[in-house]
């Protein structure tokens, strides 16, 4: 990362500066890169969501991944952190079971597929 990079996370997340050295995203990005998540893909969390990488990978994000992983399958998984990296913030109870309740209500006959192929419905708010 270049200097304009570093200004910019400043400028849109100064949090991070306070953030402890002994934290590190490290944990997070191994976790999402064996789930199937591209270099690209965690370059681009990286700039504009920063903050997702100082989850925790077992009592927040592993939950989450593995929720998903069982209803769209391990490549569909793979296909919706690379298309819609901000998965990894929604919450199973607020948003992504939510919505998928809310599409098999609506009688979506394949809701595995259709979350797989427009993965930013999970991130829609459903209620009013």
């Amino acid at each position: 990362y270049g200097l304009a990079a570093c200004e910019r996370i400043a400028t849109f997340h100064p949090h991070l500066l306070c953030v402890e050295v002994a934290e590190s995203p490290r944990p997070v990005e191994d976790y999402l890169c064996s789930l199937g998540m591209s270099n690209a893909t965690l370059r681009r969390v990286r700039k504009s969501s920063p903050l997702l990488l100082y989850l925790k990978v077992e009592d927040t994000l592993r939950p989450r991944m593995q929720y998903l992983r069982a209803i769209v399958g391990d490549s569909a998984l793979q296909r919706i952190l690379n298309r819609f990296p901000g998965v990894i913030g929604l919450s199973v109870d607020t948003n992504i079971k939510p919505t998928i309740d809310y599409l098999e209500r609506l009688g979506v006959q394949r809701v595995a597929r259709a979350v797989s192929n427009h993965p930013q419905l999970l991130g829609y708010a459903l209620d009013g």
